[in-house]
């Protein structure tokens, strides 16, 4: 084979015919897309949805048939108040802002701000300091604040706000008291912790806040002994003896507790040995959960957080009131010496030794009540 035969070249062109219905125009193609994307099954996943403004989710509560201007933080349902704390409580982080933000525009100084960061709860401290105010302003600094994601949580609470006696109770009624029956529960212990809560709304009472350990039966014993001797000059002035222990309800502590300690007249403090021990090991944790295996009781330790809760409660109060003491009383137990005595507020207010001060606790008591 010479040169020239191994430089011709041919060129083939073959055409293929493609099977009916499978060849498609880019006309029938678009038209196909357009048809899927009518029906909703061509979704564009790199399209991001903004999220609700502020002024979108409190429209949601104006709405909802209700006037908004009625409605005050105090007539909160105690499920939506507890959702509040969750959402709020925690640390500010970056840009998410919490309840440091909410108190700073309700008027709180840094000083009182800082004093609240000590409490177990400081949403549920600042519920009950502006529980005056309107709910939709305390709304509306959420949504200030930039948490919309607390606005979504409780946006379903819009059509039922409030709690359920506060829809019922003539205005001239303190609403400070959230109906512990917004916590459904069908248990007998329960049952009996709505009924007494419903007859502290209308009976002034006084709660008496007091720790005793497991074995220590005297100073039990002097505990009876002053719930006894109090409820018979009470009885005479048409005021309740409260003991705390009988006051928490198991399926709603924390609120149980708040409720009754906002609702009393008078706070009587129980110190004693048993008391300050308590007070000191809360300052160490594992101090306090070694206490509560010791116990070894069953809901011993919620129990207890909530007497300690209670006791950091009259330190806010004495603080948030120009540190005046308007409603706390002291008792010295047996046993109760001076470095029992917590630092603060009940050292520097009235002692009362049960039972050598009986009678002059019971003056200032029940006299005060008269005034």
């Amino acid at each position: 084979m010479d040169d020239a035969a191994q430089d011709d070249s041919r060129t083939v062109t073959i055409a293929l015919d493609l099977p009916s219905g499978d060849e498609k125009s880019d006309d029938q193609e678009q038209l196909i897309i357009s048809k899927e994307q009518q029906n909703g099954k061509v979704v564009d996943f790199l399209t991001i949805c903004s999220p609700p403004s502020p002024s979108d989710l409190l429209s949601v509560w104006r709405s909802n048939g209700i006037e908004m201007s009625a409605v005050r933080v105090r007539h909160l349902r105690a499920d939506m108040a507890q959702l509040l704390e969750l959402r709020l409580n925690p640390p500010s982080c970056g840009s998410m802002r919490n309840w440091e933000f909410v108190a700073a525009h309700l008027g709180l100084d840094i000083e009182e701000i800082v004093q609240m960061r000590r409490t177990k709860s400081p949403m549920c401290a600042l519920i009950h300091r502006f529980g005056d105010e309107p709910l939709h302003k305390l709304l509306e600094l959420i949504g200030e604040a930039g948490r919309i994601d607390v606005l979504l949580s409780v946006r379903h609470f819009a059509a039922n706000p409030m709690a359920t006696e506060c829809r019922h109770r003539p205005a001239r009624m303190d609403s400070a008291l959230i109906s512990a029956s917004d916590s459904i529960s069908s248990t007998t212990a329960f049952a009996r912790s709505v009924s007494a809560i419903d007859v502290h709304q209308q009976q002034r009472f006084i709660l008496i806040l007091h720790h005793e350990n497991a074995k220590n039966r005297d100073l039990k014993k002097f505990h009876r002994l002053l719930i006894k001797n109090l409820e018979i000059y009470a009885k005479e002035e048409g005021i309740k003896v409260v003991d705390v222990d009988q006051c928490m309800c198991d399926q709603d502590l924390l609120g149980s507790v708040s409720r009754h300690f906002d609702r009393a007249d008078q706070v009587v403090m129980e110190l004693s040995p048993d008391y300050a021990d308590l007070i000191s090991a809360a300052e160490d944790a594992s101090s306090l959960t070694d206490q509560m295996m010791v116990h070894d009781q069953q809901q011993f330790d919620q129990r207890v957080r909530m007497k300690l809760y209670l006791h950091q409660m009259t330190f806010n109060e004495v603080l948030l009131n120009g540190n005046q003491n308007r409603r706390f009383r002291v008792v010295l137990m047996q046993g109760c010496r001076p470095e029992h005595i917590p630092r603060g507020w009940p050292g520097n207010t009235l002692h009362y030794r049960f039972p050598q001060d009986f009678e002059a606790l019971c003056q200032r008591l029940f006299e005060q009540q008269k005034q």
